[in-house]
């Protein structure tokens, strides 16, 4: 018997496994950008919830940030097909994750891909709606697609609908834009 290839090929039934869990989730990922805007609209600084990065990544491009410090490269899930996709810390491209990144995961850290989680955790955030300070009537621009899309808005909810029709967000994500891979 040779163990070594043996051994790898339980490191890529492993990576396979993870990769199967996030795909099986891909209608709840599909969730998860509507009710991240919502989030924003209504809680206010969403960076402080968890440490996802970008927001804006989130309901304009569909990418959930998995944020783990240990990793060479950023781990994203496509909110569309439930893949996962990293992207060199130099480099714009996404790629799909490779086995190696997937297996660096610590176990303790696979909760990250619970779609159903991220979204009770999102819901519980909007439980706790409350009216923000955000320079609404003061107007607001916002960089997408390339373009800024400048707008004015007098109340939360108004930002909302503004920001859902800019980029397009709907109850479940769909991807309007070519990801570059």
């Amino acid at each position: 018997m040779n163990y070594l290839k043996e051994i790898e090929n339980k490191r890529h039934e492993t990576a396979e496994l993870i990769r199967d869990h996030v795909r099986s989730q891909k209608e709840l990922w599909q969730k998860i950008p509507y009710l991240a805007l919502q989030v924003e609209a209504f809680c206010g600084d969403f960076s402080k919830f968890e440490d996802k990065g970008s927001i804006g990544k989130i309901y304009i491009h569909g990418l959930w940030y998995v944020f783990i410090s240990s990793l060479p490269s950023f781990l994203e899930i496509d909110c569309v097909t439930g893949e996962l996709l990293m992207r060199p810390v130099k480099g714009p491209k996404f790629q799909k994750a490779t086995d190696h990144l997937i297996l660096l995961l610590d176990l303790e850290k696979i909760e990250k891909f619970d779609a159903q989680k991220i979204i009770n955790d999102l819901n519980l955030k909007l439980s706790r709606k409350r009216k923000i300070d955000i320079p609404m009537k003061l107007g607001l621009s916002v960089y997408i697609r390339d373009n800024w899309v400048s707008f004015r808005a007098d109340t939360q909810e108004e930002w909302f609908k503004k920001m859902a029709k800019i980029c397009r967000v709907k109850e479940n994500f769909e991807r309007k834009t070519k990801l570059i891979i």
